[in-house]
Parts: C-alpha cells; sequence; structure tokens
C-alpha cells in the first residue's frame, strides 16, 4: 500500500543518511594517536571468575542497572509508535517521519553529551565520572520518560520522547567505562562480553515484553500508561542500582574515586 510504501522509504532514507554520515567520519575525522602497544599476559585461569566473586557488590548491579535503561529504552522506541497511532490517528509514514527524526537526533545527541561530560570530569582527575554522569542523565530522564507517553498531544509526546531517548542513550554509552577502567586487561573482554550478553537479555527481553503485558492487564486504552510505567519503573530501579554500584566502586578503588 501506499502508507506501507511511505513507512519504508523514510526508513530507507535515514539509513542512506546514516551511511553518509559515517563514510564521512571515516574520510574526515583522523585517526587519533596510538600509543606503544602493550603485550599483556594471557589471563590466568579463573581470573575472570575470581574478580566478579571480589567485586561482586559493584558489578551485579550495575549490570542490573544498565538493563534496566536499556529496557526503558526498549519499551519506548518498540511501543510509542503503537501508542501514538492507537491514540491520535497518525499514519505510518508520518509516525515514521517524526519518531525517525527524533530518534536521528536525540540518540546521537545524548551519547555525545554524555561522552564530553564524562570526558571532562575524568581529565579532572575524577575516575568514576562515568558513573556520576550516569546517574545525571537518568535524574533528568525519569520525569521524561514518564510523562512522554501520558501525554494527550502528539507533539509533546514526541518531543519529550526525544528528552527520554537523549537521557537514555547517554547513560547506556557511559555505562561501560567503568570496566574498562578497572578490570585487569586480561579479562576485560571477557567481562564486557558478558556485561552486553546480560544488558541485551533484560533490555530487549524486558523492554518490549512488558508494556505490552502492562496493557492487557490494565485493558484497552491503557497503552500510554503501560509504557509510562515501565519506563518510570525501569529507570528509577535503575538509578537505585547505578548508585549501590558506585558506592561499591568508591570502596573497592578509593584512590580513584572522585
Amino acid at each position: 500500500t501506499g502508507s506501507t510504501a511511505n513507512w519504508r522509504s523514510v526508513f530507507i532514507a535515514l539509513g542512506l543518511l546514516g551511511l553518509l554520515f559515517s563514510l564521512t567520519m571515516f574520510l574526515l575525522v583522523p585517526e587519533p594517536a596510538r600509543r606503544a602497544p602493550v603485550v599483556e599476559a594471557a589471563e590466568p585461569r579463573g581470573q575472570a571468575t575470581l574478580w566478579v566473586r571480589r567485586h561482586s557488590r559493584f558489578f551485579a548491579p550495575h549490570i542490573l542497572a544498565s538493563g534496566l535503561v536499556a529496557a526503558a529504552l526498549v519499551a519506548i522506541t518498540a511501543w510509542t509508535p503503537a501508542r501514538i497511532a492507537r491514540d491520535f490517528g497518525w499514519s505510518e509514514g508520518r509516525i515514521a517521519i517524526g519518531l525517525g527524526v527524533s530518534l536521528l537526533l536525540s540518540g546521537p545527541l545524548g551519547v555525545t553529551m554524555a561522552g564530553l561530560a564524562a570526558g571532562a570530569l575524568q581529565s579532572r582527575g575524577a575516575n568514576l565520572g562515568h558513573m556520576t554522569v550516569g546517574l545525571v542523565a537518568l535524574a533528568l530522564t525519569l520525569p521524561t520518560a514518564a510523562l512522554a507517553p501520558l501525554c494527550e498531544r502528539p507533539e509533546p509526546a514526541i518531543l519529550l520522547t526525544s528528552l527520554a531517548l537523549a537521557g537514555l542513550s547517554g547513560a547506556l554509552a557511559v555505562a561501560p567505562a567503568p570496566l574498562v577502567t578497572h578490570a585487569p586487561g586480561p579479562i576485560r573482554g571477557r567481562l564486557t562480553g558478558v556485561y552486553l550478553m546480560a544488558v541485551s537479555l533484560i533490555g530487549y527481553g524486558g523492554g518490549a515484553w512488558a508494556p505490552g503485558q502492562l496493557s492487557d492487564w490494565l485493558g484497552r486504552g491503557h497503552l500510554g500508561a503501560a509504557i509510562s510505567a515501565t519506563a518510570a519503573s525501569a529507570v528509577a530501579g535503575s538509578m537505585i542500582l547505578a548508585s549501590l554500584a558506585r558506592y561499591a566502586a568508591e570502596r573497592a578503588w578509593p584512590q580513584k574515586a572522585n
């Protein structure tokens, strides 16, 4: 149909813009200067398991916090189009343009701002600055994530959704930094792999499933409330867990805490 063709053409156009942007960055942005290569020793048997046990009060809540951030991000991006179509009668093409542009702008903007803020803190000696930035981003995101799905007009809903996506993207972007900073080199890759697998399972599983189940329980016409409850509870839970992880990191690496 025509509306389906318009919906597809918008995402094809956005994909082509992304490829053009990537090619531009590849051709125009110089590769940063590299330090002399460091040859790391092979991982001693069981070192990763020992490290996780020793720092479980940091590692476990940090993974769960990041997973909840991903769940909130997935819940909003996966279910907001259906909510706008049901509540405001927007066509697929109009939704694709409105949300597509917000995704194209808000996600990279949030990641860039979070990275710059974390880098500024770290340059001042705050080696837990990434965790601080993540907590601030979540605190700023909580009201927008809760209110965006409840807006009674589409324009404020998309604006608040964009702000929520920026904050969630920024918080998720800086989350792996503590592992890279504090984990020993030989086990860093393995720990990062475990982290990414767990975050993906929690985020894509819970974030996509919870709003639909909650909407069925609340009844027809309450999809916005289901998205709001899922996103807000995920962000709030993530803030609590991230605070616990940061407290554990301060105790584990006091000489590196800000």
